[in-house]
């Protein structure tokens, strides 16, 4: 009996233990607490990845391009002060509210007018466009100043103002003292062209026996498209064809002379300074021009007689130029010049007391000519 008993709680205790063990296993275990750090905080734990997936190390994003600075204007909101920023465009809010204060401080103390004042700060480009607007029974007055940067807007703040309470434009209110940097710079000015000209030339006399004789036309010119100056020169005749001692008479106009030669026949030297208009831009185009210049002149008169002369040459032409579009080109026409002093000569006579003697002879020539030009 009492091995039977022995029996059957053996059986029961091993039941119980198989039991107790069953549940342990299948309830779940807690999860594992790192310790905490020092100061109480709980330690950064690193993700582990989740098993059959491969941790990879992913390309680093591009940074994001900085942002542009904003043109969109500044508009303030309706104010009730007597004076106050109305629009900022393209600057630095902070800047244009505080020259929109000088402004106002000008406006203020100077009284152009009842009415209220609003002020316009704008970029355009690299300069910046001041503006004070008075607004007063319905109707607006602008006044603008165009400076280099807001540091000047202590001299154009009074400028707005004097020009609204004189009903004048701001450039009118400049004075030794406040000129803004906008204005004290040089003026663009149109380039002018220049180009230099030679060719060939025929002279004679409308007036009088003298034989036509050729000889160069020179020079250069500056100007526009339509109109220049003419700076010339012409050596005709024996200025080219005699002796060195005729040249040096005709190229020095007359101041040199040659006492063992007392004749020259036929020759011109002149030096000028003229106007050509054009009719036309275009390609070929017929021009006038006229001038004035200092010339020596010597013909044949009628009577047989050398006569010559130094004074001034006024001219007027007629031409047509040629390939004005091109590197080279061409010029004709015709001049005609009329002498404001006489030729003097003197027609031997017989001799008188064992002096020679003679008549002085006089003409007034009026010179034709054609010219014949390269241009370059």
């Amino acid at each position: 009996m009492v091995g039977e008993r022995w029996g059957v709680g053996f059986v029961c205790a091993v039941c119980v233990a198989l039991a107790s063990s069953s549940a342990s296993a299948a309830e779940p275990k807690p999860a594992r607490v790192p310790p905490s750090a020092p100061d109480g905080s709980s330690p950064d734990v690193p993700a582990v990845p989740p098993p059959g997936d491969v941790a990879q190390d992913a390309p680093a994003a591009p940074p994001a391009p900085a942002p542009l600075p904003s043109r969109t204007p500044v508009v303030e909101p309706p104010s009730t002060e007597p004076c106050a920023l109305a629009v900022a465009a393209g600057v630095d809010p902070v800047d244009a509210q505080t020259a929109a204060e000088l402004v106002c401080a000008s406006v203020l103390e100077d009284s152009p007018g009842a009415g209220v004042y609003r002020v316009k700060v704008s970029r355009l480009d690299r300069v910046i466009v001041l503006s004070l607007v008075r607004i007063h029974q319905g109707r607006r007055e602008t006044k603008s100043l165009v400076v280099r940067n807001l540091e000047e807007t202590p001299l154009a703040a009074p400028r707005l103002v004097a020009a609204i309470r004189a009903r004048e434009t701001p450039s009118e209110t400049a004075t030794v003292e406040n000129v803004v940097s906008t204005e004290s710079q040089a003026p663009k000015r149109k380039g002018a062209v220049a180009s230099g000209f030679l060719g060939l030339t025929a002279v004679s006399a409308v007036n009088a026996s003298m034989q036509t004789r050729g000889g160069i036309d020179f020079g250069a010119s500056f100007g526009s498209a339509r109109t220049r100056f003419v700076l010339s020169g012409r050596l005709v005749g024996e200025s080219l064809m005699a002796p060195i001692s005729a040249a040096a008479t005709v190229v020095s106009l007359g101041l040199i002379r040659d006492s063992n030669r007392t004749r020259v026949e036929g020759a011109l030297g002149t030096g000028a300074l003229g106007i050509s208009h054009y009719l036309s831009v275009d390609d070929t185009s017929p021009f006038v021009g006229a001038g004035m210049g200092l010339a020596y002149l010597a013909i044949q008169s009628n009577q047989g007689v050398s006569v010559s002369g130094t004074g001034v040459l006024p001219y007027a032409e007629l031409g047509l130029a040629l390939l004005r579009t091109h590197a080279f080109g061409a010029q004709m026409g015709l001049r005609l010049d009329v002498p404001t002093f006489s030729l003097q000569g003197i027609r031997p006579g017989p001799l008188v007391a064992g002096k020679p003697s003679g008549e002085r002879v006089s003409a007034w020539p009026v010179l034709a000519s054609f010219f014949l030009s390269a241009r370059f």
